[in-house]
């Protein structure tokens, strides 16, 4: 399992977001088509305040090596969540411009200023334009 946070993922949301694999949630699971035309299984395990998850594809499992590396699988089920895609949203925004005002941004850009009233694809594009 990885525990997850953005410095291992970055290039996995990027890839993830750039592909948008059809993916299908069952029950806690998750579902990713793979690019060889299969699907990748994704869970997520909160344990003590830390988001972790593993993947069966060959890079999410450590069959093949000591470690699992990031994967787009996960990111992809990951983004697809709308309230993890609000809450990435809040997280990168504070992160990259702590003391901007993210209403403001939002009222400026989509005429709105709560997150909620965007689309998947618009939020996927703001989490892209903070380089998440």
């Amino acid at each position: 399992m990885l525990q997850l946070n953005k410095q291992i993922f970055q290039r996995a949301a990027q890839k993830a977001v750039r592909v948008q694999p059809l993916i299908e949630k069952h029950g806690a699971q998750y579902h990713v088509m793979r690019s060889d035309g299969g699907s990748a299984i994704v869970r997520f395990v909160a344990r003590n305040n830390t988001i972790w998850c593993e993947c069966s594809c060959p890079a999410g499992s450590p069959l093949s090596r000591q470690l699992p590396i990031p994967c787009y699988h996960v990111a992809a089920a990951l983004l697809t969540n709308r309230a993890n895609l609000i809450a990435a949203v809040r997280s990168a925004w504070h992160r990259v411009r702590p003391f901007a005002s993210l209403e403001t941004a939002l009222f400026e850009q989509f005429g709105t200023r709560d997150l909620t009233a965007l689309s998947n694809d618009d939020l996927r594009n703001v989490l892209i334009a903070l380089d998440w």
